[in-house]
């Protein structure tokens, strides 16, 4: 529980700085490498074959953009998103602690942090890809000559959260039918 209560301190705290920080017209962006040449690497050295960056963290200052609001209403409903799953990651401890978990308000909460983390993680790539293409292009920098890009990129760390989304919904199954053998049991008693 003490867990939980500090990640959900902790997803407000970052949810804050991502509404403030760009008011200032300062912004980190994380954006997907641009595919480098074999060529490249080659010549750096015969023995290398190949290298690939996945991405960039770029830190933008006194920029002046319209896709700041945007990059910060969407980093801060994200984080808050995840402070309240973690508040009920909390609430979960609490009803295991007195002997309770399951019920139907579990299984709900299980359901829906399922259900938006799914829709996050099938969203949220291409709607930072938009916002960091209207900063980037706001912030006059040329794509073309960039080591990065601002396309659309379903990345490695996406793909997780679509299936620890998935895995919730499961978790909501079992809770479904554990609430019903709670039920079950207690008329039996």
């Amino acid at each position: 529980m003490l867990i939980s209560a500090f990640t959900t301190l902790l997803c407000l705290g970052t949810a804050a700085a991502a509404v403030i920080m760009p008011m200032s017209g300062r912004v980190e962006l994380t954006l997907p490498a641009a595919p480098i040449p074999d060529s490249v690497w080659s010549d750096l050295s015969p023995k290398i074959v190949s290298g690939a960056s996945e991405s960039f963290q770029l830190s933008l200052q006194n920029v002046e953009s319209e896709g700041l609001a945007m990059w910060s209403a969407t980093m801060g409903i994200s984080c808050a998103v995840v402070a309240l799953i973690t508040a009920f990651v909390g609430y979960l401890c609490l009803r295991v602690y007195k002997g309770q978990p399951f019920g139907r308000l579990m299984t709900i909460g299980f359901a829906v942090s399922s259900a938006v983390i799914v829709a996050g993680s099938a969203i949220l790539p291409s709607v930072f890809a938009g916002v960091n293409e209207r900063i980037i292009a706001d912030a006059g920098i040329d794509l073309a000559a960039a080591p990065f890009t601002g396309g659309y990129v379903f990345g490695a760390a996406d793909a997780a959260f679509l299936l620890f989304g998935i895995f919730l919904a499961l978790v909501a199954a079992a809770f479904h039918v554990g609430s019903r053998f709670q039920r079950d049991g207690e008329g039996l008693v």
